[in-house]
């Protein structure tokens, strides 16, 4: 048997691949040996490429947590050993391969070979039973020699931001921003002996972190990344009520909403009540004592409310008050606040103002308390900054124990926050009067509002608006798993939900709002509900996350210019980058595509994805297409699901499209098409700048270059039919524009725009193939049958 080194090429950026292969590998039951390199040239990265009889723990190497210094060990035995006859490879197999990072780029040549301490030796199996080899019967022959210098173009790998975030309350994330060399891209960090560790970029201790960076060409970027402790108090978000008892002025509840952590919460109070519970536990309390509260989630962060009081509930029950009512609401609930007054004799006037946050309030409208009361004693010129201003007289007094004034409707928006509702003085200085005198002395209690987060679901971008826009997180965060939703529904009203503490890589977006059925599992499920709910909205969305954009040239996203015929359904191209501009770390898209109605038959217009650079359609690419006719708008959306960027150019999809009759005959300044609303992204979320031109379709009433020409089809020959090695074409006398072969499932296989040489067939299967010829006069499909 023999075993040796070969290197892969020469030296590609800052590393190099040495494969070991194997000759007379036969009847092999178990195999032992070590490679030695100089420690100070080479460090082992990884080991790869691993023929399918051998797994990653048969090797020592970082990436299976072995500390290797200048030799890694190579140890296998055949799982089956009972009547085992053991295992044959042909000649020339590749065992694995050995990646090596380039620690000294002075030195031009090293060796790698076996080590002469560690005698090599196997087991095969001998008509029957095992026999033992050592090392000196191997024929390793002498060591491979690697050149470490070579003439290759400089790399395009290049570090563009490298941010760190908070993975919740312990732990953190590194995020890298890089563009250039050639996806996917491999992290690796050294650990304290200076060896080489593959390196998970989320939920990592604080520390630093030496990063190294490869892309698929082996090129390679260090930085130096340190990760801070996250900030003190991160956790779960808290927020009191306190409830008064009318029965007992001296006694009231105090009650503790917690939201943002992870599963259930576990409340400990310094009233030795402890309590775990979905989302809040609230205790009966002394007026006159302070109170504190721990509240941990499952992951263990933790938060501490101190000083905790009811205070305001001190008192005499019986004197004046103004009472503005609080409330325990979800995200996007619509809920109303009462505004009561209490133990007035004789009131003959009442004024206020009640300010608000708007950015966590949606005011909508009033209901009176009474038809006493009506529009001219309220100032709304304000609602939007949050503002109202209220003044009554009454003639004669009346006399009030509590009375309803009005009641105040409002939205809760996306802050999952506590907002409160509080008498103005600056505004409008609150004043209550009697028949005889203003009263000095009375209480006013501001309203409190607890806003749960809450799902709509389809709006997986929280903006408020169920779009295609919406595919885009789905997409990202594909496959990921957190809390079941209870009593989850697709029915557009908001729900109630515990976050998951994961979200969106560069966005605060929990992965719980993505889960719009509730399951529990981010899958191709989810896109029901943006079809459910397709341009809903609601008042209380989020700003959209705007993100700084990938530093390249503008990637082009058009529709191909072609000629529109007057009389069938058309095909255009839509292309996504170009040969010039290529695409690079792509993983989804989405725009929309605007046509005038008048010009445009509604009824036959709509985008089709197609097998593409981007992805093709299924469990791991997902696509979304709508077409409103009123607007004159496609909308589109086309998002990966495996979690790796993409990179390349052409065609993603294809517009179909009819003009309508009458107008098709009067235009003659062509189609206009626009492509607007254009959000490219990477697969960390972040936005590529794109251009998308206007396209103007001139228009001919003759037969069109999209429209197939089955006339044609007779003047054009293709031969040998069948064909085994090579394909030839006659075009009858008609001039060609481009041909191209494909599968009967539409995937191009091959393509030109000349025919001055036979397609070679040798390479593919046998079986049935189609062949698409475009010309001047039209375009032509033919059949062709390939055997071997």
């Amino acid at each position: 048997m023999n075993i040796f080194f070969s290197q892969n090429g020469s030296l590609k950026g800052d590393t190099l691949e040495v494969t070991v292969s194997t000759k007379g590998f036969v009847n092999i039951i178990a195999l032992e040996y070590t490679t030695e390199w100089d420690p100070q040239v080479l460090q082992l990265i990884d080991a790869v490429q691993l023929n399918r009889v051998f797994f990653p723990n048969n090797i020592e190497s970082p990436a299976s947590g072995i500390d290797t210094q200048g030799s890694s060990q190579f140890v296998w035995n055949d799982p089956a050993l009972i009547d085992d006859p053991g295992e044959t490879l042909p000649d020339d197999t590749r065992l694995y391969t050995l990646r090596f990072l380039v620690k000294n780029k002075n030195i031009t040549r090293t060796r790698i070979g076996f080590s002469p301490e560690k005698p090599a030796q196997f087991v095969y199996n001998n008509r029957g039973s095992s026999e033992s080899v050592k090392s000196e019967n191997i024929p390793v022959g002498v060591s491979a020699n690697l050149v470490l210098k070579g003439n290759l173009p400089s790399s395009t790998l290049k570090l563009e931001q490298l941010c760190t975030s908070s993975a919740d309350c312990k732990l953190g994330n590194i995020i890298p921003t890089i563009s250039g060399g050639a996806t996917p891209y491999v992290f690796f960090t050294r650990i304290s002996n200076g060896t080489l560790a593959r390196l998970r970029l989320t939920n990592l201790v604080p520390g630093k972190y030496p990063l190294i960076i490869v892309d698929a060409k082996n090129d390679t970027l260090e930085a130096l990344v340190s990760l801070t402790a996250p900030a003190a108090g991160i956790g779960p978000s808290l927020q009191s009520l306190v409830f008064c008892s009318p029965s007992r002025p001296d006694s009231a509840v105090i009650r503790i909403n917690a939201f943002g952590g992870v599963g259930q919460y576990a409340f400990d109070w310094s009233a030795d009540t402890y309590e775990i519970s979905r989302n809040s536990s609230q205790i009966a309390v002394a007026s006159n004592r302070l109170y504190s509260v721990t509240v941990t989630d499952s992951k263990g962060c933790e938060a501490i409310l101190n000083n905790l009081s009811a205070q305001e509930c001190i008192g005499n029950s019986s004197a004046v008050s103004l009472v503005i009512s609080g409330a325990s609401v979800v995200s996007g609930e619509v809920f109303c606040s009462k505004v009561d007054i209490t133990n007035v004799q004789d009131l003959s006037a009442v004024q206020f103002a009640i300010r608000w946050n708007p950015e966590k309030l949606s005011y909508l409208t009033l209901k009176y308390g009474d038809d006493q009361i009506d529009n001219s004693n309220f100032n709304l010129t304000d609602t939007r900054l949050g503002l109202i201003r209220f003044a009554k007289n009454y003639t004669p007094g009346i006399n009030v124990t509590r009375k309803t004034l009005f009641e105040l409707c409002f939205q809760a928006k996306l802050s999952e926050d506590t907002a409160y509702l509080a008498f103005d003085n600056q505004a409008l200085p609150v004043e209550i009067s009697t028949g005889v005198e203003s009263i000095e002395k009375f209480s006013t209690y501001s309203g409190e509002i607890s806003i749960s987060p809450a799902i709509w679901p389809g709006d997986s971008d929280r903006s408020g608006h169920v779009d295609h826009f919406d595919l885009l997180p789905i997409g990202l965060a594909l496959g990921n798993r957190g809390l079941v939703r209870n009593e989850a529904t697709l029915d557009w009203r908001p729900q109630r939900t515990e976050l998951w503490g994961k979200s969106i890589l560069n966005s605060s977006l929990d992965l719980a709002f993505i889960d719009a059925d509730g399951n529990g599992l981010i899958a191709s499920s989810d896109t029901l509900a943006i079809q459910q709910n397709w341009q809903r909205k609601y008042q209380a969305g989020k700003p959209p996350l705007v993100l700084p954009e990938i530093r390249q040239d503008p990637l082009p996203l058009f529709v191909r210019k072609d000629t529109i015929k007057t009389r069938a359904v058309q095909s255009l191209s839509v292309e996504l980058g170009t040969a010039g501009i290529p695409g690079s770390s792509v993983y989804g898209v989405a725009f929309s595509i605007v046509y005038n109605p008048a010009e445009v038959d509604e009824n036959k217009i709509g985008f089709v994805p197609t097998a593409s650079w981007l992805g093709t359609k299924g469990e791991q690419f997902l696509s979304i297409q709508r077409n409103d006719p009123l607007r004159g708008r496609i909308d589109v959306a086309l998002v990966r699901g495996d979690q790796q960027d993409v990179s390349g150019f052409g065609r993603i999809g294809n517009l179909l499209l009819s003009l309508e009759p009458l107008e098709a005959q009067r235009l003659q300044r062509g189609v206009n098409l626009e492509i607007r609303d254009v959000k490219l992204i990477n697969k960390a979320g972040q936005t590529i700048a794109t251009n998308a031109p206007q396209t103007v379709l001139p228009v001919s009433r003759t037969v069109g270059i999209n429209e197939m020409a089955p006339m044609l089809s007779a003047r054009i020959q293709l031969y040998p039919q069948p064909a085994d090695q090579r394909l030839q074409l006659d075009m009858g006398g008609l001039h060609l524009r481009e041909w191209t072969l494909m599968r009967f499932n539409g995937e191009s296989i091959a393509r030109g725009s000349s025919f001055d040489r036979p397609i070679q067939l040798e390479q593919l299967p046998a079986g049935m193939y189609l062949m698409r010829i475009h010309c001047d006069e039209g375009i032509a499909m033919k059949k062709c049958l390939v055997i071997h």
